[in-house]
């Protein structure tokens, strides 16, 4: 199986982005992970996209008839697996936006909570170390920002290349812990009962004689 990142795309060279293939992958499937937690906060839609009966079966037909035409069709297989790839997230997330809503007195099971805890330490560990970590691999072996590269020098500011690395480190912890509080906060609030909105009308708990109605028993 050939390198899955290509070398150029629609004529434009990408002689960066082999080098920075597990950056890629692990900040892609980081993302994907997060579009899935979003979608799973989010209300599900009102008419369903497509049913786990549907779905499952195309899933299957889709990953079956790739394999096959990659197996006979050797110049296609990176193309293959990227139809794999991307068709099974589009499915699985097509299935999630349009599953059925959950009451809110539903308690969760121990499968469901194992399953969560499984999927957030796998983003966690994606977000905090592996993500982070391919960045430095990357800015070191195939950019060379070592110390004695300089990027800014000035009288009183001598900045290293070493050092912006280390910035961009630091940005991608502070945005991915702004992003994993906000995402704490959408989960625990996700079955509160929505606020009116702003002008809308409540329904009167007056008589048509203007006394208080009383409650039935």
């Amino acid at each position: 199986m050939p390198n899955l990142i290509p070398d150029s795309v629609l004529g434009f060279e990408l002689g960066w982005a082999q080098p920075a293939g597990r950056l890629i992958w692990s900040t892609l499937v980081m993302v994907i992970g997060l579009v899935f937690v979003t979608a799973l906060i989010k209300p599900p839609l009102p008419h369903k996209l497509l049913s786990p009966r549907q779905g499952v079966p195309l899933l299957i037909a889709l990953v079956i008839g790739s394999y096959v035409i990659g197996v006979f069709v050797d110049p296609l297989q990176v193309f293959v697996v990227w139809v794999i790839f991307g068709g099974a997230t589009v499915l699985a997330l097509a299935m999630v936006v349009s599953r059925d809503p959950r009451p809110a007195d539903r308690t969760t099971t121990w499968a469901e909570a194992m399953a969560g805890a499984v999927a957030v330490v796998f983003l966690m560990v994606l977000a905090y170390g592996v993500v982070p970590h391919e960045w430095i691999t990357f800015a070191d072996k195939y950019l060379q920002w070592t110390p004695d590269k300089i990027f800014i020098e000035t009288y009183p500011v001598k900045v290293s290349y070493e050092a912006v690395r280390d910035f961009v480190v630091i940005g991608i912890y502070v945005v991915l812990l702004g992003a994993n509080l906000k995402l704490w906060t959408m989960w625990q609030g996700r079955l509160a009962p929505k606020a009116e909105a702003a002008g809308e009308a409540k329904p009167s708990r007056l008589s048509r004689f203007g006394r208080p109605l009383k409650t039935q028993a």
